[in-house]
């Protein structure tokens, strides 16, 4: 009799885990305002979850401009990136988003109710 409530626990719960993977499918999306070497500016939105690493760089003569650039992995390959430049100020915004991003997703994670399945 246990063995048969665990598996109606089991398969009432697949529903709920595959609704809820496929809200996960759905990539959470940052948009900043990226900047060039010349002063140009434009537009990026990525994928929150591809963004490997932001980090300083130097545009070369005769700009001068000290710029941050935003590595967003493109493909499946480990050394595969776009590169987005953005200002300082640009870079610490869309280093909040992240940070908002991840706390929003801890939180979720603390609310969410552990599934205890006794044997």
């Amino acid at each position: 009799m246990k063995l048969l409530i665990v598996l109606c626990g089991a398969f009432c719960v697949f529903p709920a885990l595959s609704a809820h993977a496929d809200n996960s499918l759905k990539p959470f999306k940052i948009t900043f305002r990226t900047t060039d070497c010349s002063g140009q500016s434009g537009i990026a939105s990525v994928d929150v979850d591809r963004i490997d690493k932001i980090q300083p760089m130097r545009c070369p003569p005769p700009a001068r401009l000290l710029l941050k650039q935003i590595l967003v992995r493109s493909g499946p390959g480990l050394a595969s990136y776009d590169a987005y430049t953005v200002t300082d100020e640009e870079s610490a915004h869309v280093q909040r988003q992240i940070d908002s991003y991840m706390q929003a997703r801890e939180k979720a994670l603390e609310r969410s109710n552990p599934i205890i399945i006794d044997h």
